[in-house]
């Protein structure tokens, strides 16, 4: 069966070659991606993930099509999407953007480029995984906290490295710390921790990434009878904490039952994931 991709809106094969070895985002990092699901033949949170995308594309002065409404956003995933998964299967969607070719550090001008990958993903809705996290801290490098510290973009070497330090060490997953040695996220999500009758998420003044489910939890929560902030989070909370769990927009809720000798219930996370299957029709 054939695979397509869709660049600048035109639908190619994934074997036929549309990016240049000039590409910015190839060569200087100089890009931003957004990573969405579709299911039940429905992307999730589409207005979410457009804006967000906005926001991100004004803080790093790109130009965007005049053409990409939310309406054509949502429209060219959904091309993708039927071409590629004709049976109507759950699938992870990858919208990168990135500046045209052209310049050196210097971009020759601040038009840009999009591409939109898809692959299939194996479970419908947001499942809650029984089995808990076992995560630690990545202790080699830090987070800045800057103006782009909360964008997705495609200079995304210390997420690499902490994936493999996790994978090295046998972890599910590691957590984050930003230049003040507070919690900025995990490798791929962000994070959540109850304390007491707090429900708390590092703020964007935090260094973590502006997430869509972060976003979409912060709403919901406002159902639930704790208490939700957004607030510095110090790794030595942790050892206190009742609860402690990852989202992000692929998985939606993940909960953590190991850090170090300290393990956690997942009462709250288990509330949280209902309301977010029903809000999101899954």
């Amino acid at each position: 069966m054939k695979s397509y991709i869709l660049f600048d809106g035109r639908l190619f094969e994934r074997q036929d070659a549309c990016l240049s070895s000039a590409n910015r985002s190839f060569r200087y990092g100089d890009g931003l991606f957004e990573t969405i699901k579709v299911c039940r033949g429905k992307v999730m949170w589409p207005e979410e993930h457009y804006y967000r995308l906005i926001r991100s594309a004004v803080a790093l002065k790109y130009i965007m099509p005049e053409a990409l409404s939310l309406k054509e956003f949502s429209g060219l995933i959904m091309n993708l999407y039927k071409a590629n998964h004709p049976q109507g299967e759950p699938a992870r969607i990858r919208f990168s953007l990135f500046r045209k070719d052209g310049g050196l550090y210097t971009p020759a001008n601040n038009q840009v480029s999009f591409l939109i990958e898809s692959e299939k993903l194996n479970n419908e809705g947001y499942g809650f995984q029984e089995r808990g996290l076992d995560i630690d801290i990545y202790p080699d490098q830090h987070k800045a906290v800057n103006k782009l510290s909360a964008l997705k973009t495609a200079s995304a070497l210390l997420f690499v490295m902490a994936a493999i330090y996790k994978q090295e060490k046998g972890y599910d997953d590691c957590i984050l710390l930003n230049q003040c040695g507070n919690i900025a996220e995990a490798t791929s999500s962000n994070v959540f921790v109850v304390l007491g009758d707090k429900l708390i998420t590092p703020g964007l003044d935090q260094g973590c990434v502006d997430g869509v489910m972060r976003g979409v939890l912060l709403k919901l929560s406002s159902k639930l009878s704790f208490k939700t902030k957004e607030a510095p989070v110090h790794p030595s909370e942790l050892f206190h904490a009742n609860e402690v769990f990852l989202t992000n927009t692929i998985s939606g809720i993940t909960w953590v039952k190991r850090f170090r000798e300290r393990t956690y219930s997942n009462h709250i996370a288990r509330e949280l994931h209902q309301l977010l299957n029903a809000a999101a029709g899954c």
